[in-house]
């Protein structure tokens, strides 16, 4: 992402959504103050939150910057994780799994109008089904996929495929997933 927050624009936005009955099963963002966050609610409605403004210390992202946004949410461990530029930044220990079932996938916003990235530029979205490691986030973050990338562990073992890939870089009117 590449935040843009003119002082007359009200910034912030989620970048991807995984909206299910209603309810947000993965959300990644940055927040008013151009924090980023990533978020779900559990079936039982509690949110869970990594980054974002309820962390005082949580930096904003700077403006004309290009940044690199990974969100992992980690079931093994009960983890949602936040790397920021490659960097281990947040982490959230997740009493509840997120909300679960089909669900409708939002770019550049969510199912509410408070959810629209009013200001900022989006390069790629990458949605994986699985865990990432920190080394797999290094190793693509700057380079880009093929459409049925694996990732794997430091033994050889498969740990998530690209479920969906928008590359937003072959100049048309629509949005491709690259992985169909």
């Amino acid at each position: 992402i590449k935040p843009n927050r003119a002082a007359e624009t009200v910034a912030g936005g989620a970048i991807f959504s995984r909206i299910v009955d209603e309810r947000i099963a993965m959300q990644v963002g940055i927040d008013a103050d151009g924090k980023p966050y990533v978020k779900y609610e559990s079936e039982n409605g509690d949110m869970a939150v990594a980054g974002g403004a309820g962390l005082p210390a949580a930096r904003a992202l700077a403006d004309g910057s290009w940044h690199h946004l990974a969100a992992v949410y980690d079931a093994n461990l009960n983890t949602l994780r936040l790397y920021v530029d490659g960097i281990y930044e947040y982490a959230y220990a997740a009493m509840l799994p997120p909300i679960s079932g089909e669900g409708t996938l939002y770019l550049a916003g969510g199912d509410s109008d408070t959810d629209v990235l009013e200001a900022g530029l989006l390069d790629e979205v990458r949605v994986w089904q699985g865990i990432l490691t920190f080394d797999n986030i290094r190793d693509g973050m700057e380079r880009l996929l093929a459409s049925d990338e694996v990732a794997v562990d430091e033994f050889g073992f498969s740990t998530a495929f690209l479920a969906a890939y928008y590359r937003f870089d072959d100049g048309g009117m629509n949005i491709e997933d690259f992985t169909v």
